[in-house]
């Protein structure tokens, strides 16, 4: 993704390939509906496949937004500062790769929670106090203690019921869809800079406008030397 994405926005643009990145977008939210189509088995390999092109997809989106945002910060801010820009475009990546896992798995024991609940509704409270010598009203403790997994509950629920553990992730993936449409659509806004913002070095003008004025006496020196070189010629050959 980082050599890709990267030789391709050197044709493409900066901008035009970062909305290209944006693809993961709905390559995220089609992950659930896809997972969905292998477990049910009813179209073959043919879902897995997709699922294997899809999270790559995916996965080379993500470095190439890494290896275009340096390039992408020049183009926009100019070269002088982008060292600096890009310091604190880090800086803010770092923070979002702290706190995202935690948002994630946050999300992930949701799902798994309410995929145990559903399973123990579905099964006999009976059951249920047989196989873990607690009523169902201790779900909760014997939930933060790892003693309720959806595994065991499969083993005691009615045959038939669907595994839910290949869908724990559909909110996951639902949310880092949201996360990436803010993101195209804070790009769609990106524009370059306004040249009145531009910074002009310090003796900068100055400097021009001494080089300007000082072009036509360098000039007039030019041709008086070319004339003296010439004089200097014809009493030569004379």
């Amino acid at each position: 993704g980082r050599v890709g994405w990267t030789a391709a926005s050197d044709y493409l643009g900066r901008k035009n390939t970062m909305f290209l990145c944006s693809s993961a977008l709905p390559a995220c939210m089609l992950i659930p509906q896809i997972t969905q189509l292998a477990v049910s088995g009813g179209s073959g390999v043919l879902p897995l496949y997709v699922f294997y092109g899809t999270t790559f997809a995916i996965i080379t989106c993500y470095g190439g937004v890494l290896a275009i945002i340096p390039s992408y910060t020049a183009d926009l801010f100019g070269t002088k500062e982008t060292g600096v820009i890009y310091g604190r475009l880090m800086t803010a990546w770092s923070v979002t790769a702290i706190l995202s896992p935690s948002l994630l798995t946050t999300l992930r024991s949701n799902s798994n929670r309410h995929a145990i609940e559903s399973l123990v509704a579905s099964t006999s409270p009976d059951a249920f106090e047989q196989a873990f010598k607690a009523p169902v009203s201790e779900l909760p403790a014997l939930v933060d203690a790892k003693t309720v997994t959806i595994a065991r509950l499969l083993e005691i629920a009615p045959p038939g019921t669907l595994d839910p553990t290949p869908f724990l992730y559909d909110s996951t993936f639902y949310a880092i869809s949201g996360i990436l449409a803010v993101a195209a659509v804070s790009n769609a806004f990106i524009t370059k800079v306004d040249p009145k913002y531009f910074m002009v070095e310090e003796g900068g003008e100055a400097l021009k406008q001494a080089v300007a004025a000082a072009e036509p006496a360098v000039e007039e020196e030019a041709l008086r030397k070319e004339e003296e070189e010439a004089c200097e010629v014809k009493n030569i050959k004379r």
